[in-house]
């Protein structure tokens, strides 16, 4: 299990434009603030890791197409690889 970050808003309207879904990943992407390796680690709603793969630019919309296919999959952190330093957190969103 893991703990962290911990974001303090000094507003609670603040969070709402701050969540990053699957179709803003292209765009994290864009900025080059990945690189050119990172890391998609899914969790159960239990946050029990269900899978993980090393994934490039080109290849992560796939990939977390295929880790969020997986029923049991919550949400997904995107990881730098070295160290392991979380990005950030894509939800599964309802439909």
């Amino acid at each position: 299990m893991e703990y962290g970050p911990i974001f303090i808003r000094a507003h609670e309207h603040e969070y709402q434009n701050t969540q990053v879904r699957p179709q803003h990943l292209p765009g994290v992407i864009a900025q080059h603030y990945l690189g050119q390796q990172f890391v998609l680690r899914a969790y159960s709603a239990q946050e029990r890791i269900v899978d993980a793969c090393l994934t490039t630019p080109l290849q992560c919309e796939d990939d977390l197409q295929s880790l969020l296919a997986k029923q049991e999959v919550e949400f997904v952190f995107v990881r730098f690889p070295t160290y392991g330093c979380y990005a950030c957190r894509i939800e599964r969103v309802s439909s």
